[in-house]
């Protein structure tokens, strides 16, 4: 161990001895309990987030909804940019027929 950590420990122990009695009962409970749910796999990942408290599916239902509305509102984007540039490239090339009719009824005139 290093020298810092070893006066953290140290001033950890002396905090602890300085208790009272009841303040060292709960903390003797809360630490039984971790070491519970340590050995037991109950504090990693998976179950509720506190005992007696779980998520309301209402929760769920507003994630989903904001989620479709984004992807939603991409997509919508993706296909009128889309369909845009396809509107352009039509009229782009109807401008160039006319163009070449044009040039070819001066053409046929001359």
């Amino acid at each position: 161990m290093a020298m810092g950590e070893e006066a953290g420990l140290n001033n950890i122990d002396e905090i602890l001895k300085n208790l009272e009695p009841e303040a060292e009962e709960q903390m003797k409970l809360l630490m039984d309990s971790l070491k519970g749910q340590l050995l037991t796999g109950g504090g990693g990942g998976g179950g509720n987030i506190a005992p007696g408290y779980s998520i309301n599916p209402w929760f769920y239902f507003a994630a989903f909804l904001i989620l479709f509305g984004v992807i939603g509102s991409f997509g919508y984007k993706l296909v009128k940019s889309l369909s845009d540039k396809d509107r352009k490239r039509e009229e782009k090339r109807k401008l160039k027929e006319q163009r070449s009719r044009k040039t070819t009824k001066t053409k046929k005139v001359i």
